[in-house]
């Protein structure tokens, strides 16, 4: 490829809204897709070493604020995770959410079938299902969910001896 079309061939394909900026090695691996000249490798870490929205968005990291440490459980069901997914198709028996529950050490799961979201159904699902079988342990993470942000469910974690953990709404509860 002549040398003078070299900036505008990386340009196509680093700057447009459609590729969104990709990283050096993305951006050399879509343009190796039609092009090829000498030292394509090192013209295009220098264009994105200058490019500013990179420079802006993807520059020294090690300043990003800590979201806070997470314990690393090291037995069965010390830290444990709970949501609700849905709604689904109804069954007969009316249920249309699956209440999940996660245990962090064993990566164990299960998920209950209920009818609706309220804190007293989860609190007595939670209860029944979870507490009565695998006991009270030091803390249940949930979202921030009106089920989970009740003073009914907050009650009956406080009467069981659950140490409660939030994370943001709509945030996934993510495993190691």
């Amino acid at each position: 490829m002549p040398e003078t079309l070299v900036r505008e061939v990386i340009k196509q394909n680093h700057d447009l809204v459609y590729v969104a900026h990709p990283g050096t090695k993305r951006t050399h691996d879509l343009i190796a897709l039609h092009y090829w000249w000498p030292g394509m490798r090192k013209s295009i870490e220098e264009y994105i070493r200058k490019c500013d929205p990179c420079q802006r968005q993807k520059g020294n990291r090690e300043f990003v604020a800590p979201l806070g440490d997470v314990q690393e459980p090291t037995a069965l069901f010390q830290v444990t995770s709970m949501d609700i997914t849905g709604p689904y198709f109804s069954t007969p028996r009316g249920n249309k959410y699956l209440l999940t529950f996660i245990d962090y050490f064993t990566k164990y799961a299960e998920a209950f079938p209920i009818a609706d979201q309220t804190a007293e159904t989860c609190a007595r699902v939670y209860a029944t299902q979870i507490v009565s079988r695998h006991g009270t342990r030091a803390q249940l993470i949930t979202d921030q969910g009106r089920a989970f942000m009740s003073s009914f469910f907050q009650e009956t974690c406080k009467v069981l001896e659950i140490r409660r953990t939030r994370t943001t709404s709509y945030t996934p509860l993510r495993m190691g």
